[in-house]
């Protein structure tokens, strides 16, 4: 049964559709509160507002509803992905939402004639290629610094364009005669292949290092049998520090397989969030996160809410995702397979090796979740610049918190 509501909501309930789409709650200022996905938006708006619900945050946020807006769409799969874009636009107060999450850096593999590799903040839609994001800075930049001692990748500023490489304005720089540059700005090396160099680089950073590993070798033993004594020797120094690379990184599945473990530790007002990622059996990296308007929240809802947020911003796929997700599995799957163009499984692992790694996981966010309390309790405690001055003016030995 109904509950007793104002006229223009039970006007708005009587033509929802049963369709597929999305649905947006407005306040009495216009402000949109809270947006969902539904397979049904007839069954699901209607669920806010039976007559037996006792749902503290269902029975807030229906208190603040005075207007009910919907988008219908093809199917659940294309809600879920709208659902994500309008959170991110609109930050409605009582969705979950990713802290901070403009602040990770991306590594950004330009979209030019002769693309460069560099850190941004700020993705945007200009054809460029981004990997990320990644919350552990130092780990990036030693990311970094590989590649540019793996792959002639330039270093510099320009942007290249057909007619300034026709004229061949450039000059040739240090790094080309290091070594380091294969010297685009001279024509020196195509754009085909300068490309399929950083299509390399992708895969490097997606973790698939063997691959690399047996094509260097391939090329180093012939460029022996050819006599190239001098680039088999840089070869083999590639392969050293690819080598080296890939010996820092932890062995942790031998099964091979590339996954994502998503690990969440809650309290009623936060949540952390760790992820490690395993590619070829190696722990490869360990990002962190926080949530936000995290109340009321089940462990299943915020691990469903970070999927969606994380990887659609993302390009780093695996084929199987550790999650906590308790319902919608298929549902979060197909989403998940639509947006890596291949397959992904979503498993929450009970026994064997996988599980003791999904424990370790979860260890991690336990450790971050404390260490958030533990930081939000030393703001608490520190006095604020105006009661520091006051202090400083009435000379008191401590600071007048009352």
């Amino acid at each position: 049964m109904i509950a007793i509501l104002q006229p223009e909501i039970s006007a708005k309930l009587a033509n929802l559709p049963p369709n597929p789409g999305v649905y947006q709650f407005f306040n009495q200022q216009g402000q949109i509160i809270y947006i969902g996905k539904a397979k049904n938006l007839k069954n699901r708006v209607r669920s806010y507002f039976r007559e037996n619900i006792r749902d503290p945050k269902v029975l807030a946020l229906r208190s603040q509803i005075y207007d009910i807006q919907w988008i219908i769409s093809e199917s659940e799969i294309n809600a879920l992905l709208l659902e994500n874009i309008l959170i991110k636009k609109h930050a409605p107060r009582y969705n979950v939402m990713l802290k901070d999450d403009k602040s990770f850096p991306y590594l950004q593999i330009t979209n030019e004639l002769f693309p460069r590799i560099l850190v941004t903040r700020r993705p945007v839609r200009d054809g460029s290629r981004y990997l990320g994001p990644y919350t552990d800075t130092r780990h990036l930049r030693k990311t970094l610094r590989t590649i540019h001692r793996l792959f002639p990748l330039r270093s510099c500023n320009y942007r290249f364009t057909p007619a300034m490489l026709a004229e061949k304005k450039v000059p040739l720089c240090l790094e080309y005669h290091l070594k380091n540059c294969e010297g685009p700005c001279q024509n020196l090396v195509d754009s085909i292949s300068y490309k399929a160099m950083t299509a390399k680089i992708v895969r490097f950073l997606n973790g698939h290092t063997k691959e690399l590993l047996q094509e260097l070798n391939e090329r180093m033993h012939l460029a022996a049998r050819e006599l190239a004594f001098e680039e088999a020797a840089r070869i083999r120094d590639q392969i050293a520090i690819l080598n080296d690379y890939s010996n820092q990184q932890t062995v942790v599945q031998t099964d091979f397989e590339n996954r994502d473990l998503i690990a969440i530790a809650a309290t009623d007002n936060d949540a952390a969030v760790i992820l490690f990622r395993v590619r070829e059996g190696k722990l490869i990296g360990r990002e962190h996160f926080y949530l936000k308007q995290t109340q009321d929240q089940s462990r299943s809802d915020l691990a469903k809410h970070f999927i969606r947020s994380y990887y659609q911003k993302t390009t780093l796929f695996p084929k199987e995702v550790f999650s906590s997700i308790e319902s919608e599995i298929s549902l979060y799957e197909e989403f998940l397979s639509h947006l890596a163009n291949h397959k992904v499984k979503i498993i929450q692992p009970e026994r064997g090796a996988k599980a003791k790694l999904w424990t370790l996981a979860q260890k991690n966010a336990d450790m971050l979740l404390k260490e958030l309390l533990l930081q939000k309790m030393k703001l608490s405690q520190k006095p604020s610049k105006m009661v520091e001055a006051l202090q400083q003016v009435l000379q008191l030995a401590v600071p007048p918190f009352r």
